[in-house]
């Protein structure tokens, strides 16, 4: 059981205000003074800085929301990007990229890495026996019940920010999207039954899909939150043909888009050079959220440029194992490139690997800095 504590977080305010006018600029494909940056650094880049084992972090609700407040103040100290845009603080249960957890798959807990999902389809009658769960199942409903929990937690803390005292709000996160679901369940085996077996293929995507639906339906009416639109990510998919990627998985991420139309946010941080078309006409996305390195800049600003918010591009190897003149190469070329046609974030692909030196972080401010506006 963790105490109840009293934290102050601190940030500049003008820095603040600074983030908030670039990102307002970025939404209208303007530069305000410079291109934004946002360092990907996620839940097991900041518990590996602070020392605490996933084994803490996973084990109450209690611990979530301490960590959680925890995490938020070591960015604020250590992370100088854009990414604070007010003094709002926030925490939601976490259970990482355990994507299908609706479902009754089994998990693998280690206090060393992140959790992992183990595929629980292993041929195409165990496709057929799957069952929609309802979204209070296996672990998304263990994510409700802590959401519940979270709420009243937060009374027991004082969080102060900037000296102005605030409340903490609690959230909760969606299921990535239905792709890393089918993923998650069948692993490999859905690339073979894509070729081999196409009904199996779309009965498990069907299946994944209303799964992603139920659960989004369910936390937004929990939470009050707007049913227009939605972001989701498609890790995985990038192994597909152009040919199977629209049959297998533009109808099922459209018919989510349009159960709740609005925004259309993407996220894939794999080489998907080959879907570009498909993605900009078929799926209509408003974004392109932390791609990877793999993409091919040019061809990106080529086919999604001036249409597309785009973030992400920055080599995770260099930043982890270069010196901070290849990281400063790596993000000049990404600005030059990226940047031309406005609505651009220098980025990672979401996933700044543990022990990355923060001296590489800085080095996307002051690209972004000593490029200015394009």
């Amino acid at each position: 059981m963790v105490s109840a504590m009293n934290i102050n977080l601190s940030y500049p305010e003008d820095r603040i205000q600074y983030n908030r006018n670039r990102m307002k600029a970025h939404a209208q494909f303007k530069y305000f003074d410079r291109v934004p940056v946002i360092c990907g650094v996620s839940l097991r880049y900041i518990l590996n800085e602070r020392d605490v084992g996933y084994d803490e972090y996973f084990s109450s609700p209690e611990s979530q929301v301490y960590h959680q407040l925890m995490n938020m103040q070591w960015r604020l100290e250590h992370i100088k990007d854009d990414a604070i845009q007010g003094i709002g603080v926030s925490v939601s249960p976490d259970f990482s990229t355990t994507r299908g957890s609706m479902f009754d798959i089994e998990i693998h807990w280690s206090d060393t890495e992140i959790p992992k999902t183990l595929p629980m389809l292993h041929s195409v009658e165990d496709v057929k026996k799957l069952k929609v769960p309802p979204p209070t199942n296996g672990l998304c409903g263990k994510k409700i019940n802590w959401y519940h929990e979270m709420k009243e937690i937060v009374k027991t803390h004082k969080v102060t920010f900037n000296d102005e005292s605030v409340p903490v709000k609690v959230g909760i996160g969606g299921e990535g999207g239905p792709f890393p679901i089918a993923l998650s369940l069948a692993a490999e085996n859905i690339y073979l039954w894509a070729g081999e077996a196409p009904e199996i293929m779309h009965e498990l995507m069907e299946k994944a899909t209303q799964a992603f639906i139920d659960y989004e339906v369910y936390i937004r009416k929990m939470t009050g939150r707007s049913r227009k639109g939605c972001g989701m990510g498609c890790d995985g998919a990038e192994m597909l043909s152009p040919e199977d990627f629209a049959e297998f998985v533009v109808p099922y991420y459209n018919r989510i888009y349009e159960t709740f139309p609005g925004y259309r946010g993407l996220h894939n941080c794999g080489k998907i050079d080959h879907l570009l078309d498909i993605i900009r006409n078929d799926m209509k996305i408003d974004s392109l959220n932390g791609f990877g390195d793999l993409v091919n800049r040019r061809l990106l600003v080529e086919k999604l440029g001036g249409h597309v918010h785009m973030s992400g591009g920055v080599n995770i190897s260099l930043l982890l194992d270069g010196s901070e003149e290849q990281v400063r190469e790596d993000c000049m070329d990404a600005l030059k490139t990226l940047s031309s046609k406005g609505g651009y974030i220098l980025q990672d692909g979401n996933n700044v690997p543990p022990g990355t030196p923060l001296n590489n972080l800085e080095v996307l401010i002051n690209c972004s800095e000593d490029f200015g506006i394009p």
